[in-house]
């Protein structure tokens, strides 16, 4: 990007933000400009109108001109949501080109704010950990809809981080639905059966519903929820998750949401169940034994 520092403005983007930039500008030919107004386009427009063209090419111009404008600023969006999110330690170089391209190629149709921030802190999560974001997951975002978003945010809301020595997964804690919806949220089992299509959940169905385990190496295994911790016992190798998992794109997702807590969650959904498991281990230990 050095030989265009003259034309387009990068200044207050830090050293990384740069890095990323030069990488997006060498690999689809595209230019950040970070004038916070521009004249090109009605620039372009005036010259189109000026134009001695036949008035049909006049509005095919200018309608180029207008849909090209607004896809220019709707990845100019995510890049600048992105270079907040950047680590000291991000890789913008370490990004798959192809994942980079087919990046881009879709982020100029996202035009909702709130997609917007979803885009661009997948893309900062892609170059903070090179290689942690599927390209399955960008082309499940395409479809995705204002609903679908709603449904996964809440399914978020009902998740829980679990940690052991320095791994970490996200799982929802999700029990069968009884009448009416599930426990403060909006969610209903087409949500599910939704989100499933998606690829972003799999869920157990049929009459001999066991439930999904993450499974773990070492001890000691914690479960936390906002500011909320439960340890499991050393003799835990596995947290019992019940009836629905994230896939790894909706882990991935999952891990940038900003999903609200939902109050007395986790002490009456999450840490009864899992004691209840754990008493039971432990009868079934017993039994074992004698």
């Amino acid at each position: 990007m050095d030989e265009n520092r003259n034309i387009i403005d990068v200044s207050g983007l830090g050293q990384i933000g740069c890095s990323l930039l030069e990488r997006i500008s060498k690999l689809c030919g595209w230019l950040y400009n970070n004038n916070p107004k521009t004249i090109a386009k009605n620039t372009i427009i005036e010259d189109v109108r000026k134009s001695n063209l036949p008035i049909d090419e006049k509005c095919i111009l200018i309608s180029n001109v207008n849909r090209i404008t607004k896809e220019y600023y709707n990845q100019k969006n995510i890049l600048s949501i992105a270079v907040e999110h950047l680590k000291e330690s991000s890789q913008p170089s370490a990004v798959d080109d192809s994942w980079l391209f087919q990046f881009m190629d879709k982020a100029r149709l996202v035009s909702i704010e709130q997609a917007q921030i979803i885009w661009g802190k997948l893309l900062a999560e892609e170059c903070n950990n090179p290689n942690s974001v599927p390209k399955s997951l960008l082309f499940i975002l395409e479809q995705m809809d204002g609903e679908d978003a709603k449904a996964f945010t809440e399914v978020c809301s009902c998740s829980v981080r679990i940690s052991c020595k320095g791994d970490v997964s996200y799982s929802p804690i999700i029990h069968d639905f009884g009448e009416g919806n599930y426990y403060k949220t909006n969610l209903e089992f087409g949500n599910l059966l939704r989100l499933e299509s998606l690829g972003l959940i799999k869920q157990e169905l049929g009459p001999f519903k066991t439930g999904f385990a993450t499974g773990l190496s070492g001890v000691p295994i914690i479960a936390s929820y906002s500011n909320q911790q439960f340890s499991f016992p050393d003799s835990c190798t596995s947290v019992p998750v019940d009836r629905v998992i994230f896939t790894h794109s909706g882990s991935v997702l999952c891990k940038i949401i900003d999903a609200p807590i939902i109050e007395g969650f986790f002490e009456s959904q999450c840490v009864p169940y899992w004691e209840r498991w754990i008493k039971d281990s432990e009868k079934k230990i017993v039994g074992d034994v004698n």
